[in-house]
């Protein structure tokens, strides 16, 4: 054989054997590597989504609740403040006087409506004991304004029984209270027909008993606002007492005891 360095078959299959392994290895991590990116891209998405989608969630809540909020304290408020529910110059008041409103009518099958409603409550004040009633409606400090309901039909207006015949409190004589009381409204000039008795043919009015409270020593009282008012039917007759008189006593109940919690 010759000095010739014989190689073998194959001599050289591992280090292309090594080369291509180590091109396929590098060939995976670079992609492993880019699918680590892609996920974490994706994951990186779905992050900034939720995240974006969670503060626009949280944004709405936010001022839900806030409003939500805003429309709790004012019933919190209302739960806790004392309101007023009459002036205290109703709970200073020491005389009142109770008449017929001016435009009230009366059935004519019981044209003594209104005078007897108005004894009723007269006499209810003064069984109360809280009030001096007198008849000078410009000397009092609270009037007291009545009328009774009644169905539609025809009606008296300025009935001679409205009128009082002699000076009286309810069914009391009292010499003490003299004069004529004041216009109440101030209705105009007033024609000689409309202040004597006359027939409306069909009148319609309320069907419920109206029991008003005003301020006195004012000119034309009745053309003020009334500071107190209750409606009902029959809340002026007098069995098993007269409703209207009892209501307005809780009220001047309600009403000193809260004036006696302020600081």
């Amino acid at each position: 054989m010759s000095g010739e360095r014989t190689e073998r078959p194959g001599s050289d299959w591992g280090p292309r054997m090594s080369s291509s392994y180590k091109r396929k290895n590098a060939d995976r991590v670079e992609m492993s590597r880019n699918l680590s990116v892609n996920a974490w891209l994706r994951h990186s998405e779905l992050y900034n989504c939720e995240h974006t989608n969670s503060e626009a969630a949280m944004s709405v809540r936010v001022p839900i609740a806030f409003l939500v909020l805003l429309l709790l304290i004012p019933h919190a408020n209302a739960r806790n403040k004392k309101k007023q529910v009459l002036p205290e110059y109703v709970l200073r008041a020491q005389t009142v006087a109770v008449v017929i409103r001016p435009e009230a009518g009366e059935p004519l099958t019981s044209p003594n409506a209104n005078r007897t409603a108005q004894n009723n409550v007269e006499n209810a004040i003064t069984k109360w004991g809280r009030f001096k009633v007198i008849t000078n409606a410009e000397a009092a400090d609270l009037i007291i304004a009545i009328r009774t309901g009644h169905a539609s039909g025809p009606t008296i207006r300025n009935s001679p029984a409205d009128r009082r015949t002699n000076d009286q409190i309810g069914d009391i004589p009292d010499a003490s209270q003299q004069g004529h009381s004041p216009d109440l409204t101030n209705s105009g000039p007033a024609s000689a027909t409309d202040r004597r008795p006359h027939i409306v043919s069909n009148e319609t009015g309320p069907s419920e008993d109206s029991f008003e409270v005003y301020r006195g020593r004012v000119d034309y009282p009745l053309d003020a606002p009334a500071v107190w008012r209750y409606m009902a039917k029959g809340a002026l007759d007098d069995f098993p007492e007269v409703i209207a008189v009892e209501q307005f006593r809780k009220e001047i109940t309600e009403a000193a005891r809260q004036s006696q919690q302020k600081p």
